[in-house]
């Protein structure tokens, strides 16, 4: 009987640390940058990046941007979607978005 109880105490928490994690995803930052992929139209490399400017990693966040676009200009140049920091340094680039949902 002991045996059964410890064993469904250790199911219950095993879930609750399960729900946790979908109530409050971890990022772990280690893990990026990682290839996504081909852009299918742009036939461009993508890449999921991992971008935090103040908190981190807490408030951090994962882009997938094109892999060797690295200014405005080329962004624009293939149609790309501009992406820039907010608070606490506004307008830096970070990335080139394919402009279509990615996740």
């Amino acid at each position: 009987m002991k045996k059964i109880i410890i064993i469904i105490l250790s199911i219950f928490v095993l879930l609750l640390i399960g729900f946790g994690y979908l109530i409050y995803p971890y990022i772990e930052p280690s893990f990026y940058p990682r290839s996504a992929g081909t852009d299918p139209r742009t036939g461009l490399p993508l890449e999921k990046r991992y971008f935090c400017m103040d908190i981190c990693p807490d408030y951090g966040y994962v882009l997938t941007v094109y892999k060797d676009i690295k200014t405005i200009e080329e962004c624009e140049e293939i149609g790309g979607q501009v992406i820039l920091t907010g608070m606490p340094k506004p307008g830096l680039f970070i990335g080139c978005g394919t402009g279509q949902n990615t996740k």
